[in-house]
């Protein structure tokens, strides 16, 4: 189990507070890969470093960056999977340093969430409901975040990166625990979710399953949801989807954001204003996820000092028996991203289930195609469904080969291909929903006039 003195909390004195280190890990094997040792002479402070490496390298990592987040489109304004990663990890980051964690804690957060979203289909949740479609008939699940589970542990490089146990356990649990004995909810998923390969993990390393993320897992979830928030918005300006009078309407945060930088930049004219107009969902983005980080950081401070003051938190498995998440908002922005996200599903959202609807068909009808065979997979994915077709065309063919499917669109596939695919085998299909169709505007026209006609949002 390593040296005892880990087990003993050390406190650090910085910038006026005390915080807990977090990175007093109980256990050696926490560091070590999960299915062989690491290579090489590398210290074991600098495995979870190795692991972001590891994941990086990764085919299955890179093709995030041709998987739409909000809007699909090719255009380097708009946000993809891989995009919106790398601001998760630089969120995680800005986070852990605000609070002085130490650099294994740093590196332990950017590579949970390196890889939060590596198990998205093309088309991102449109994908997902694909998937889900085709394999209900066989009894069988699917859901993005089990895909991840298995896409680092089973399917990258064929059998897994062989990642660190407390990164597999940061993007096992998120915000939630599985624990079964309890009743399923947001914070409580019950263990049929998980894969065996996690299972197998967890009765070898122990991924605490039952208890609380530790807390870099907990500020890797939470950056997700800063940057996802601030970028939906971005995106969804600028294709039209949102209207800045709704979005500062319905989150007051926003609306104290815009304000600074109307008062800022409100009075400009000429080429400046027009570039003002132009950047100003980029400028709102960041805005809004400064305010976040900084309050983010700022309840963590206080929560961490509650806990500690009752002896609650002594060391970095403490964090994990405390009955409530260490990370969380502020009363006040906690309900304003409420109103937003009612917001969000009621308008903005539902127009996307109306227009994004062929996404999903797009992708189902690429299941399709790569189980009858009119799509070919290369490799060793062809060789393994050969093998599956000469069984016979039973049930269970059919079920392994629509999972395989779904796996290989998961780990190779991307948006681009998906159309391709539509474009070639379906074309009746394609003319009907997509040929044609202009190409969208990198920023929408209509964007533009309402920022040059919306007048200031302060509160009066």
């Amino acid at each position: 189990m390593g040296d005892d003195n880990k087990h003993y909390p050390i406190e650090i004195e910085r910038n006026g507070y005390s915080v807990v280190s977090f990175s007093n890990r109980s256990a050696d094997s926490q560091l070590q890969g999960v299915s062989r040792p690491f290579g090489g002479e590398a210290g074991q402070e600098d495995a979870f470093f190795e692991d972001t490496l590891r994941i990086q390298n990764s085919r299955e990592w890179r093709r995030l960056q041709g998987i739409y987040q909000l809007d699909v489109g090719q255009s380097y304004e708009h946000e993809n999977r891989l995009t919106h990663t790398i601001d998760v990890q630089n969120v995680s980051e800005r986070i852990a340093r605000k609070l002085n964690l130490d650099r294994q804690s740093i590196d332990l957060t950017r590579s949970i969430a390196a890889i939060h979203d590596i198990g998205h289909m093309p088309f991102g949740h449109w994908g997902e409901r694909a998937a889900v479609a085709k394999l209900k008939p066989f009894g069988k699940e699917w859901t993005h975040d089990a895909a991840g589970l298995r896409v680092v542990t089973e399917w990258a490089n064929y059998n897994g990166l062989n990642l660190t146990v407390d990164t597999l356990e940061g993007l096992a649990k998120r915000y939630w625990r599985y624990d079964d004995s309890k009743p399923a909810s947001h914070l409580n998923h019950n263990t049929a979710e998980l894969p065996d390969s996690i299972r197998d993990i967890d009765s070898k390393f122990d991924l605490h399953l039952g208890k609380q993320n530790h807390i870099e897992g907990q500020i890797a979830a939470i950056s997700d949801w800063i940057a996802f928030t601030a970028t939906d918005i971005e995106d969804g300006l600028r294709v039209g989807r949102m209207s800045l009078q709704e979005v500062c309407e319905h989150f007051p945060l926003a609306a104290e954001v815009y304000n600074d930088l109307d008062a800022k930049h409100g009075k400009k004219i000429g080429d400046e204003a027009e570039h003002y107009k132009v950047n100003m969902p980029k400028l709102l983005a960041n805005g809004i996820k400064e305010r976040l980080v900084d309050d983010v950081v700022g309840q963590l401070r206080t929560n961490i000092a509650r806990e500690v003051a009752a002896g609650n938190l002594k060391n970095a498995e403490d964090a994990r028996d405390l009955p409530q998440l260490l990370t969380g908002y502020s009363p006040e922005i906690q309900q304003g991203l409420r109103s937003f996200g009612k917001y969000c599903n009621e308008k903005p959202f539902k127009r996307t289930l109306e227009t994004h609807g062929p996404l999903q068909q797009m992708a189902e009808l690429t299941i399709d195609d790569i189980v009858s065979g009119k799509l070919q997979m290369p490799e060793a994915w062809g060789r393994e469904a050969e093998k599956i077709r000469e069984t016979g065309n039973t049930q269970d063919a059919q079920s392994a080969l629509t999972e395989l499917a779904c796996t290989y669109m998961t780990c190779v596939m991307d948006d681009e291909g998906v159309k391709q695919n539509v474009r070639t085998n379906h074309p009746e299909f394609w003319s009907e929903h997509f040929a044609d169709k202009p190409a969208p505007p990198r920023i929408s026209p209509a964007f533009v006039s309402r920022v040059s006609s919306t007048p200031s949002v302060r509160s009066k």
